[in-house]
């Protein structure tokens, strides 16, 4: 059974230092120096949830308000959970909990072009491609590009 809960600041940073596989697939190479240098994933102008299955921390959620029904999101898997079906059963989980607990209208992906398995679960779970912003964020120390995603949620007014 999932269960979404705060985490604090201190829970984040444990959960990357803890896999550092996760470390070198998802995070761009500023916040890998912050977490490195400073000892602290930076966690200020983001909101954070984890989502916990039978009371463990499998995986985080990071999102940014885009507007106020609309929000920016990244998903960081434990990578033990990487090539399972279990992000099939988390994303039915978070969608409908989005649909049922927030007034959010709308999920962005904003995926690096380096991140190709992110475009693929974007396409697979029915996002839409909305956009393509070129060279703009540091991968690997080379500019990269992002492509935005989106979905509707349902809020069963149709």
């Amino acid at each position: 059974m999932f269960e979404i809960k705060p985490v604090t600041p201190e829970i984040v940073t444990q959960f990357f230092l803890s896999d550092p596989k996760l470390i070198c697939l998802g995070l761009p190479d500023d916040e890998i120096s912050i977490l490195y240098h400073t000892g602290q994933y930076p966690c200020e102008d983001t909101n954070i949830q984890g989502l916990y299955e039978d009371g463990e921390l499998i995986a985080l959620n990071k999102f940014e308000y885009f507007t106020r029904e609309t929000i920016n999101m990244h998903f960081y898997l434990s990578s033990e959970l990487h090539g399972t079906r279990k992000l099939d059963d988390i994303f039915t989980f978070m969608k409908k909990w989005y649909e049922d607990e927030t007034n959010i209208l709308k999920v962005l992906f904003m995926v690096p072009s380096s991140c190709k398995h992110i475009h693929a679960v974007a396409k697979r779970y029915g996002f839409k491609q909305e956009g393509h912003i070129t060279k703009c964020f540091t991968w690997r120390q080379e500019l990269g590009d992002i492509t935005i995603y989106s979905q509707e949620l349902d809020r069963g007014e149709g």
